[in-house]
């Protein structure tokens, strides 16, 4: 919410400055915000629960000013469209078209924080990690010690000698089992042959053996190994 409010009171300030006093004059409450989110970091470093109840106190007056710098910002978009403010077009025309762009971006941060704070919901529909780039995952490893990361998971394929033969940046971050037979046909299809033989086999069976055949073990958890039609898993 602190980025929203300094963004969208930066882009206010250029209109005002071509504008003028035309229209909804501007007030600056990024000073406020700023403040706001350092009480924040600064109440959760308090596990307690008076810490709990001072950070959601701050996030709630966060909040507060959010919204009101959002409805200030589309009054300031309203009126450009009407040309209340007017001045150099240029300057305004994309003024408006970032505000567009801007402000329903900072609302669906101010939907899920209100379900996060006041209701306890950490999952809401159309959940936005950045407004800046809105198409950012959080990229969790899954240990305790991992800390989360932020992008899009890339799908990088290698052969012998760290040779990167294919890439591709996943959608959505999928499912460690539904990877590889995708893989296999990739590499099938650009070298004409599979770099080892795998084969499908009953959870009953041990792990194969080489036998004079070059044999590869589909690495990672048990429970992450893709399953077969007939209940066992993909070994090689």
């Amino acid at each position: 919410m602190g980025d929203g409010v300094r963004v969208l009171t930066r882009i206010m300030k250029k209109v005002t400055a071509v504008a003028g006093k035309a229209g909804t004059q501007l007030r600056d409450r990024s000073r406020s915000a700023k403040l706001k989110v350092l009480a924040i970091a600064r109440a959760s470093r308090n596990r307690t629960e008076q810490g709990r109840q001072k950070m959601k106190k701050a996030y709630l007056q966060l909040l507060e000013i959010t919204s009101r710098v959002t409805g200030q910002a589309k009054k300031f978009s309203r009126e450009i469209a009407k040309r209340v403010k007017r001045g150099n077009l240029s300057v305004l025309h994309k003024a408006k078209t970032q505000l567009d762009e801007m402000i329903p971006r900072v609302q669906q941060v101010l939907h899920q924080t209100r379900e996060r704070v006041l209701r306890g919901n950490t999952k809401p529909d159309g959940k936005l990690v950045s407004i800046f780039e809105t198409h950012t995952e959080v990229i969790r490893k899954g240990k305790a010690h991992k800390p989360n990361e932020f992008g899009k998971l890339v799908l990088i394929q290698e052969a012998e000698n760290q040779i990167v033969t294919h890439y591709q940046v996943c959608e959505q971050r999928p499912a460690d089992a539904t990877l590889l037979v995708g893989c296999l046909e990739q590499h099938v299809e650009q070298f004409g042959r599979a770099q080892c033989v795998w084969r499908r086999i009953p959870d009953s069976f041990p792990p194969l053996v080489g036998g004079g055949e070059r044999v590869c073990h589909f690495s990672g958890p048990r429970s992450a190994r893709p399953r077969t039609d007939d209940g066992g898993q993909w070994r090689g």
